[in-house]
């Protein structure tokens, strides 16, 4: 017997959210992740490799406006999420 694709919880990001824990808070919120979450990028990536359930799909809407908000936080945040995507096959990561 077949198993039923889950489908993907959708996390989606944008240019409102000006700094690293406004994204960790928006992934949190999302994703249902413990409130203990770190607010720094290895807390971050933490929770997310190994504790947020998938199948996720992180998609980052006006993808350039973040980045000149965020600054070099951005070009962090981005490559954390395309760690996670190849670290995990259940996590798709798009910029939008």
């Amino acid at each position: 017997m077949k198993r039923a694709r889950e489908k993907a919880t959708t996390v989606m990001l944008d240019a409102s959210l000006t700094d690293v824990a406004a994204v960790r808070d928006r992934l949190v919120s999302a994703l249902d992740l413990p409130d203990w979450t770190g607010r720094n990028l290895d807390a971050l990536w933490d929770v997310l490799s190994t504790d947020a359930k998938g199948p996720i799909r992180i998609v980052w809407k006006d993808h350039r406006r973040a980045a000149t908000v965020l600054g070099p936080d951005y070009r962090r945040l981005v490559t954390l999420f395309h760690d996670l995507a190849a670290a995990r096959r259940d996590v798709t990561f798009k910029l939008a």
